[in-house]
């Protein structure tokens, strides 16, 4: 048994790998960053707006943050594609 040889082979096969994991991570970090920022412009834009008051009048729930979350969960899960795969309108 070398012993070495085996270190070797770890130090080497983790100097391949991790250069990727880094980068997979970086990207992540980057991409849930911006979804939270478009979260927070369209909820913005949308409470300047009364489009929901006066189609559906006093509700409970606060439509302005649902469409908000909305585009937050659709493009900060598919960002570059719809995992749908269905032909939805926001991804064509």
């Amino acid at each position: 048994m070398n012993f070495p040889s085996y270190l070797d082979s770890l130090i080497r096969t983790l100097a391949e790998t991790l250069p990727g994991v880094f980068g997979a991570i970086t990207v992540l970090i980057v991409g849930w960053i911006i979804a939270l920022i478009f979260k927070k412009i369209v909820y913005r834009l949308m409470l300047k707006t009364d489009w929901d008051e006066r189609l559906l009048g006093n509700t409970i729930v606060d439509t302005n943050k649902f469409l908000a979350n909305l585009v937050y969960h659709h493009h900060g899960d598919s960002s570059s594609y719809c995992a749908r795969n269905d032909g939805c309108e926001l991804c064509s």
